[in-house]
């Protein structure tokens, strides 16, 4: 509403008529009437469904990761640069913007307010009362929480993007020609940069050894994007920053996109260190919005979109008044490139630090991310401030929906992206996808581990109860020797795994005693599996009065 303002308010009515200089109207008068011009309507690209899929997974992820400083989520049409979602957290509740609805922020006013207490009475040149000094402390303190919803960090923060970065570097590396898909890799956890006093690390410290190029992508490889940057080199990668648009704001149509001063450092002060670390996204900010667009270029042929949110504007009837063409900015990179593109970063989600993201039937494929908050690490004295993130966008052969989903400062233990970020947009692709109307289509592998809903055959003979699951493509077992099947294991309309068996107990029913479940916890895979399954044997055999160990193995 305040960048079209103009657009939405129209123009009062009036009339003008003769009066005396005592404000009465003389008998001789005339009227002339103007009528009241109504103003424009809008229709956005914000899709209302999409909206509530980002908002309510948003929220969702904020809980389960303990996120301390917000989050936010960008979807977007990557081929238009049409916005069709875009969630931020903290929220507000626009019919009482007032009042503080963050749980969060609610539980820092207190501290929030004792801290501005301090400040104030440091500097008391009022001389005012201690419980003045409060009372404007309080004040301010609200006022402070209340901003804080009222922000939305998709549009006015910045953020180191970590390695979704690299996505950018790579397709730069691959239009110039600088590194071919054949190319391999060797990392040995670690990489040498000349002028940078210590080895910088890789996110595995024991080295991902000899790598193709897909599979240092996959691995999100520091070492390895270190030497692609290196053979970029520092004027190449800055044409490219700035061709993808990391150099300026997008020029959306909504209000307060973050100033850029400062972000990243000039072509002319970039030194070798810099190019080192920028490969793998650290030490220079992007906005959310920047980085979508630009990631949106590497895959959708290599255009680089202007995004925006009106679609058209209509006048009261209805009429379209105007409507946005989407806008190319410029053409950043190949279509070839960008079909391999693609491709490889399909590998990340099916076989790399991406696999929380894949949805059964889908082709998903994106990019993890993972930077440090240095500023904020050196003023608190914490070394575990992170910003986890993840880019996604599907189907990988033909995009049409890319999202963003960005938490600050996950409180887990594990922070990474691909941890903590990967599985909010596993479900908001579970929830889009259906709803856009893509198709999945299965392999044969995901066929098989399926879930099928079990048909209720109780109460059939052993032949009908194996027709019908038959035909679900459900396998079973009898327990007795009765006509009829009496109970089954699970109840009909449980969904289980096409590989999975049904018991079908014939003339009596399944145990109902309870089962001890063995305390793994400490304990590897293989031995809390072993452990477990040692409990369930011990079960069956009790129940069915004999050691049924080699029937389970069979």
């Amino acid at each position: 509403e305040a960048v079209y303002n103009d657009v939405l308010e129209g123009t009062p009515g009036r009339v003008m008529t003769n009066k005396t200089a005592g404000g009465t109207e003389r008998f001789n008068t005339y009227a002339e009437y103007i009528d009241a011009v109504d103003g424009y309507n809008l229709t956005l690209t914000i899709d209302a469904t999409i909206q509530s899929y980002l908002e309510k997974t948003l929220d969702e992820g904020i809980k389960k990761y303990d996120v301390q400083d917000g989050a936010f989520a960008i979807a977007m049409d990557p081929n238009t640069g049409a916005i069709l979602g875009i969630a931020s957290s903290p929220d507000f509740d626009p019919n009482s913007y007032s009042t503080i609805i963050n749980e969060q922020l609610m539980a820092e006013l207190e501290e929030n307010t004792n801290s501005i207490f301090e400040q104030l009475k440091a500097g008391n040149t009022e001389n005012l009362s201690d419980s003045e000094l409060m009372a404007k402390a309080e004040s301010q303190a609200y006022s402070d929480a209340v901003n804080t919803q009222w922000r939305s960090k998709a549009i006015d923060s910045r953020y180191e993007p970590g390695s979704v970065f690299k996505a950018i570097v790579l397709a730069a590396a691959l239009e110039e020609g600088v590194v071919t898909e054949n190319d391999r890799f060797f990392c040995s956890g670690q990489a040498d940069v000349p002028g940078y006093p210590k080895p910088i690390k890789c996110s595995n410290t024991k080295g991902h050894k000899d790598q193709d190029l897909a599979k240092a992508v996959a691995n999100s490889c520091n070492p390895a994007f270190i030497e692609i940057g290196g053979r970029l080199g520092k004027e190449k990668f800055y044409d490219y920053f700035e061709a993808f648009g990391m150099t300026e704001n997008t020029g959306i149509d909504l209000p307060g996109e973050a100033s850029l001063a400062g972000a990243m450092w000039s072509r002319e002060e970039m030194s070798n260190v810099d190019l080192a670390v920028a490969s793998f996204g650290q030490r220079f900010e992007v906005t959310p919005l920047q980085m979508i667009c630009g990631f949106s270029a590497v895959i959708n042929g290599g255009n680089l979109m202007k995004p925006y949110v009106v679609k058209e504007i209509l006048d009261s009837n209805g009429a379209i008044v105007q409507r946005t063409e989407p806008t190319v900015v410029r053409q950043v990179i190949s279509q070839d490139t960008s079909d391999l593109m693609c491709d490889i970063l399909e590998t990340v989600v099916s076989k790399g630090t991406g696999k929380n993201a894949y949805v059964a039937g889908y082709r998903i494929a994106g990019k993890t991310g993972t930077s440090e908050k240095k500023a904020k690490q050196a003023a608190t004295g914490r070394d575990d401030l992170r910003v986890a993130s993840f880019i996604a966008f599907a189907p990988a052969d033909d995009p049409k929906i890319a999202v963003l989903v960005i938490l600050d400062e996950p409180g887990v233990q594990q922070k990474t992206g691909g941890i903590t970020a990967g599985p909010v947009v596993r479900r908001i692709m579970a929830d889009i996808l259906p709803y856009l109307g893509v198709e999945p289509t299965y392999t044969s592998e995901e066929l098989a581990r399926k879930d099928i809903p079990t048909p209720d055959v109780v109460g059939l003979t052993q032949i009908e109860a194996e027709s019908q699951l038959s035909k679900s493509g459900l396998s079973f077992r009898t327990v007795g020797d009765g006509d009829v099947v009496t109970d089954q294991a699970p109840v009909g309309g449980v969904a289980i795994p096409s590989t999975a068996q049904v018991v079908l107990y014939m003339g009596g029913s399944r145990p109902t005693e309870p089962i001890d479940v063995p305390d793994v916890t400490g304990l590897s895979v293989s031995a809390a599996k072993a452990k477990l399954e040692d409990g369930v044997v011990k079960h069956i055999a009790l129940a069915c009065g004999g050691d049924c160990r080699k029937a389970m193995n069979a």
